[in-house]
């Protein structure tokens, strides 16, 4: 028998309250690279983001639990951007562009920053 296990539902305890908070990351590499080099580049720019701003989710089997998330902080953001750019610099990439998005979605009382 095959069991995957599939995320319904995240659980968020002890938010901070009235801040949003980091609830989800991403990485993405647009521009021209082909696909094994894009996904080196994204794999490779994920050590990158300050501890702080990454999502601490635990996964259970069928859903995923984040204990004290941190505020979101745009200070650690551009932390991160930098550690990005040296990364990028290493790489090869001198002429590089790094920016964010940030969008916040209320959950009940909680405002869920997914960056």
């Amino acid at each position: 028998m095959f069991l995957s296990s599939c995320k319904l539902f995240t659980v968020v305890k002890n938010p901070p309250e009235a801040h949003p908070f980091i609830f989800q990351t991403t990485v993405k590499v647009n521009g021209q690279p082909d696909k094994d080099e894009k996904s080196r580049l994204e794999a490779g720019l994920v050590p990158q983001l300050d501890d702080s701003i990454q999502s601490k989710e635990q996964d259970k089997v069928f859903w995923a639990v984040i204990k004290n998330p941190t505020k979101l902080d745009t200070g650690l953001i551009s932390k991160s951007m930098q550690n990005m750019h040296y990364y990028l610099n290493a790489q090869g990439y001198f002429r590089d562009s790094i920016a964010f998005t940030t969008a916040v979605k209320n959950a009940g009382e909680q405002q869920r920053a997914i960056c």
